[in-house]
């Protein structure tokens, strides 16, 4: 049965978790932007062995599952980079690496779906070619991406959890923790989800938000 002292006593822990899962969501996140926007660049890029190069990573990455690269991250890279890596370092790479390919199908769709003649209408009106990104394109393509781009902070969110089976001390390891030595595992991963809730739910209502409002602009 759930049992509300046994959340306030490890709080330390569960706290430390939140804090952990917060900060690694983060930083595979902003990880994720930049690498998923060069490969992009590449994707877009004249270059043929660039080009395919950044697909075949996108395709690959889309499809091997999150856990076997979150795996390779933690036994294999150690090996190859010959470095000693936390679990959370190792744990944010895989991350990274995983939302870039989604990331940079985003920004792809984005560039994609801009009308036809944007840009040559831009330089019509005099506007250089950095100023007609800034000012005509750029904000296009972010309104576009933005409900998509939520979603993807989310599904990282959500894949954070499987972080716990390599050690990294974010919340589902420490609810695991508490389980072990409680043997009361419902109170603990109760709490787990309660948290992942009251994060993800808000996020998800202001992803359909704006793409109500983005289709209502489009229509």
């Amino acid at each position: 049965m759930l049992d509300i002292s046994l959340i306030l006593d490890a709080w330390p822990e569960l706290a430390r978790g939140i804090a952990t899962t917060l900060a690694v969501t983060a930083a595979s996140f902003l990880g994720a932007l930049l690498l998923g926007l060069l490969l992009t660049i590449g994707r877009l890029s004249r270059r043929k062995s660039l080009q395919r190069g950044c697909e075949g990573y996108v395709a690959l990455f889309r499809v091997v599952p999150e856990l076997g690269v979150i795996f390779w991250s933690y036994y294999c890279l150690p090996l190859l980079v010959g470095l000693s890596l936390s679990e959370i370092t190792c744990g944010i790479i895989a991350l990274t690496v995983i939302a870039a390919a989604y990331v940079s199908e985003i920004y792809r769709a984005g560039y994609n779906a801009l009308p036809i003649g944007q840009f040559e209408a831009a330089k019509a009106i005099g506007l250089k070619e950095w100023h007609a990104w800034r000012l005509v394109l750029a904000p296009q393509i972010l309104r576009r991406m933005t409900p998509s781009l939520i979603n993807c902070g989310i599904d990282t969110l959500k894949n954070s959890t499987l972080l716990a089976a390599i050690g990294a001390t974010e919340l589902a390891y420490e609810a695991y923790q508490i389980g072990n030595t409680t043997y009361n595992y419902l109170t603990p991963f109760s709490f787990v989800a309660f948290v992942f809730f009251i994060v993800i739910f808000p996020l998800s209502l202001i992803a359909r938000r704006r793409e109500t409002r983005l289709q209502a602009r489009l229509r």
